[in-house]
């Protein structure tokens, strides 16, 4: 391969923007977490670790265990042993050459102090994030949207299942004795009780009001005083099936039950084999945490859209071992990703790239339209699902984390655990603090827009997406 040498501005197949020079701050990024709790099972079940809820935000700052690069990097160097998961299919790895081609667009950015820009700033309006109607339409677009719901690890056998609740609606998902993902509404035929809770392993789901019982493909199996429900049970009591889908590591529904078969493929498109090679949907599941906050869903998502913001919001959590101010984007239709190149990337550019280790120098981030973002490393793999709540407003983010560490050491258990909440602690205490507060002016109105500058193309690109699909046009362009 060729050396870096004096490299000009890099344009990437899938990104429309060149790197362009502008004065450096420093931060970082995110590490890593999924569901749990117990259940109405009628056999063995098991629940799984670390679920917490947030449901306000505590504006006091956080105290974490990891201080400094060296502790990230000594984090990464521990990860070699990965967890095998028996009903996924054999691992894929990471192509190198795109891991090198990465490498080598990230070390030259932070380099030269640089990042991804787009041609012309944008003026976006206020109104977006506080209008009624425009909430009610992008609510019901994210309802009809495949949505990730969690780590192909979570069903890890047959008999598995685990819950979630998904734009409110309780869900259900199961892996049948054919190894199959099933996904049904979380509600008893009979009262509507949840028939689950948590996840674990079952072959029967009983409804703790009346004790009807399901098994795992959702069939009304019996219960008691069934005499006084003969049209309701010769009509079918089994429970709503939804679409649900397992692709490239990770659990789908749809939450229409009658929109017919997910499309994963077509929806992922070019990403699709990219998110698979990870293998991030085989390693272990950490945790859930729940964050509901005063903030419109957009602007939730727009915190991690770039990291032009880590020298001051994150000054002494992520800007500790990541670059500020300094990303590349990549476009994949109304999908991108991000790479944010660590503090210490610039070691290695007298290594010949061969000696690269490419996943120890930069933090990637997904975002998957509408309204999901992965975040990976060498050590984490994060979700944030970030829904639209009661007004335009509010929203709910619930974000899990999976490590790829063998959690039989429980002092490695401990330290996955450690960084989850780390991760998790810098959302909660430092962006969606902040992104209130941002969320109350433009209630206020006292400014009809905000800007999205040429160093911030998440921005734009979800934006323009979303406006494309909702068949609207409401930014402005700024300069020429």
């Amino acid at each position: 391969m060729p050396g870096l040498g004096p490299v000009t501005p890099v344009r990437h197949p899938h990104s429309p923007f060149v790197t362009q020079c502008h004065k450096e701050g420093d931060a970082s990024q995110f590490l890593g977490c999924p569901g749990e709790a117990n259940s109405y099972a009628m056999r063995h079940s098991s629940s799984c670790r670390n679920y917490d809820s947030d449901r306000s935000i505590n504006l006091s700052r956080p105290t974490h265990t990891i201080s400094s690069d060296r502790d990230i990097r000594s984090w990464a160097a521990a990860t070699a042993v990965h967890r095998d998961v028996s009903a996924a299919p054999r691992r894929h790895p990471i192509d190198r050459n795109e891991l090198i081609d990465l490498t080598r667009r990230a070390l030259k950015i932070a380099t030269d102090k640089t990042t991804d820009m787009t041609p012309v700033e944008r003026r976006h309006p206020a109104a977006m994030f506080t209008d009624q109607e425009r909430f009610e339409r992008e609510r019901e677009l994210v309802l009809r949207s495949p949505q990730l719901v969690g780590y192909r690890s979570e069903l890890p056998a047959p008999g598995s299942f685990c819950t979630k609740t998904v734009m409110d609606i309780p869900v259900l998902l199961t892996r049948g004795s054919d190894g199959i993902v099933r996904a049904f509404q979380n509600v008893c035929t009979h009262r509507q009780a949840p028939v689950a809770k948590g996840c674990g392993a079952a072959e029967r789901f009983v409804c703790p009001f009346h004790a009807w019982t399901f098994d795992n493909r959702g069939s009304f199996v019996g219960g008691p005083g069934r005499e006084g429900f003969p049209a309701t049970i010769a009509a079918g009591a089994n429970l709503t099936e939804l679409p649900a889908a397992e692709h490239s590591g990770f659990l789908w529904v749809g939450l229409r039950p009658d929109a017919g078969p997910l499309d994963i493929d077509t929806h992922l498109g070019d990403l699709g084999p990219e998110l698979e090679s990870w293998n991030i949907g085989n390693w272990a599941p950490v945790g859930e945490k729940v964050l509901d906050v005063p903030v419109n869903w957009k602007l939730a998502l727009d915190t991690f859209a770039e990291n032009y913001h880590f020298a001051t919001v994150h000054r002494d959590t992520f800007a500790v071992f990541t670059k500020s101010n300094c990303a590349l984007f990549d476009s994949y239709g109304q999908h991108h990703r991000l790479v944010f190149p660590m503090r210490h990337i610039g070691d290695i550019a007298d290594q010949p790239e061969e000696s690269w280790e490419p996943l120890n120098n930069f933090v990637v981030i997904y975002a998957l339209f509408p309204n999901i973002v992965l975040s990976a490393t060498v050590a984490n793999g994060e979700v944030f699902r970030v829904y639209p709540g009661s007004k335009p407003g509010h929203s709910v983010t619930y974000h899990q984390n999976a490590s790829p560490m063998d959690f039989s050491d429980e002092s490695i258990r401990k330290a996955a655990d450690d960084v989850f909440e780390y991760a998790h602690a810098s959302v909660r205490d430092e962006d969606y603090p902040l992104a209130a507060d941002i969320q109350r002016a433009m209630n206020s109105g006292a400014r009809a827009e905000m800007i999205f500058g040429r160093n911030e193309p998440g921005l734009h690109h979800r934006h323009s997406v979303l406006d494309e699909a909702l068949g609207e046009s409401t930014g402005e362009s700024l300069g020429v």
